[in-house]
């Protein structure tokens, strides 16, 4: 018989003994215990929060950085006051905070101000938290690449959403606007814009140059698409200051780039116009504001003039400390006209949508002035750091650029949905003013 056949093949004997195995077992088991540490675990605790927003329960991994940075405040007590990045971080939170306490004297609604300044004290210990997580060398750059992944899950979502008019959870389209994962909401243009420097940024360092301008033109499509003028007037805000820091950076060796990148936005904005026929409604009333009439104004600013106008009566009326935080919506009726379109009780004008009228209106001069001193302490941190470390903070001094522009139609300063966002970015922006990247990384 031939002797290849396989009922004649002779099988090599497995010499390997049984205790061979179980090392072998153990050796792997101890490579993942090496990937499940505490640290890693921080890790992805703050990257949960970016994941979660769009589910509307950011503010579970928001509690437990909380909680456990509380118990790290109490184990750090001698030493982690003698943190630049923590004394930076107090200084901030304090400028925000202390003006919602001090509207508690004469607000309108005493209990409502008094549950966002209680809630607001959360943001302190889980800034301590992300901070001593950011503390460990290499963690920045982990940190933006797991945000800079999940941004673009966010991105490749939409447009399957803009293809087939469903996205990967089945969620449609509503009223014609891209909104990925953000269900029946329209909030997907406003959060991709502002956290999109993570994304770009981190493809700019990392990944090849035509990918990065796939990435750059796939972004800016779906923040189009979204039809949410604040997320396009942040999309703006991101790309110009990336450029300015691309030209300081770079100088005239990137103008080349930049105009390709400037020529294929034009193209894919006018592509979209013809492709989209709300979009190119959208862009239609947008532009009624430059008529210079005050009607078709109002019609292209969704009736806020109104609002902005009694938001202007509140802060004549309350200069020093506002009417109280969160309280715009209560007290909107008692210096509205009579014949406003948002007074009565079948609309609610619940907040100014306008940085500047919000805070003065509801906090006061001395709200104003807290923002103020905010904005200087994070300004002048830039200002005063190395190239290295500006290259850290970057992405999230882009971001906060885009929260505090105040020429935006923003979310409610005070609102849970947009201070924990912004919370998150400052206290990363701390965290990140004390490292740097590595040599070599492209800024």
């Amino acid at each position: 018989m031939d002797p290849s056949s396989p009922e004649k093949a002779i099988r090599p004997k497995d010499h390997s003994s049984p205790t061979q195995g179980i090392a072998a077992f153990g050796e792997r088991l101890q490579k993942i215990k090496a990937c499940l540490t505490w640290h890693h675990a921080s890790l992805a605790l703050i990257v949960s929060f970016v994941v979660l927003i769009p589910f509307r329960r950011a503010e579970i991994p928001m509690a437990l950085m909380a909680l456990i940075g509380l118990g790290l405040m109490i184990k750090h007590r001698k030493t982690l006051w003698q943190r630049p990045e923590v004394k930076l971080f107090s200084l901030i939170f304090a400028a925000l905070w202390v003006p919602i306490a001090v509207s508690l004297i004469g607000a309108v609604n005493f209990e409502k101000t008094l549950t966002v300044a209680i809630a607001f004290l959360r943001f302190y210990p889980a800034a301590i938290f992300m901070i001593l997580t950011l503390a460990v060398p290499g963690a920045a750059e982990k940190l933006l690449r797991l945000c800079a992944w999940v941004l673009l899950v966010w991105v490749l979502d939409a447009l399957l959403q803009v293809v087939t008019g469903h996205n990967i959870l089945g969620f449609p389209m509503p009223g014609g606007r891209v909104n990925s994962f953000f269900g029946t909401g329209i909030h997907f243009g406003m959060f991709m814009a502002t956290l999109s420097p993570l994304l770009l940024i981190h493809a700019h360092r990392h990944w090849p140059q035509l990918l990065q301008l796939l990435i750059l033109l796939a972004t800016a499509t779906v923040i189009f698409l979204s039809q949410t003028r604040g997320g396009w007037v942040s999309l703006v805000v991101v790309l110009a200051g990336f450029t300015a820091w691309l030209i300081w950076r770079h100088g005239i060796k990137f103008f080349p780039r930049l105009i390709l990148c400037a020529v294929l936005l034009t193209v894919t904005l006018v592509g979209l116009l013809h492709y989209s026929q709300t979009f190119s409604s959208r862009v239609d009333r947008t532009m009624l504001f430059f008529s210079g009439d005050a009607e078709l104004m109002d019609v292209a600013l969704s009736k806020r003039l109104p609002i902005w106008d009694t938001a202007v009566k509140m802060i004549k009326a309350n200069p020093i400390n506002g009417v109280g935080a969160r309280n715009f919506r209560y007290a909107y009726d008692n210096y509205a006209d009579p014949d406003d379109f948002w007074a009565g009780e079948n609309v609610t004008a619940a907040h100014s949508h306008q940085l500047l009228l919000e805070v003065g209106s509801e906090t006061g001069l001395i709200g104003l002035a807290g923002m103020l001193a905010a904005i200087t302490l994070l300004l002048r941190t830039w200002l005063k750091a190395d190239h290295d470390r500006r290259l850290a903070m970057l992405p999230y001094a882009l971001a906060l650029l885009t929260v505090f522009f105040p020429i935006n139609s923003h979310y409610a300063m005070y609102s849970t949905a947009w201070s924990s966002p912004y919370f998150w970015l400052i206290a990363l922006f701390c965290a990140t003013s004390g490292q740097a990247i590595r040599p070599g990384s492209r800024g």
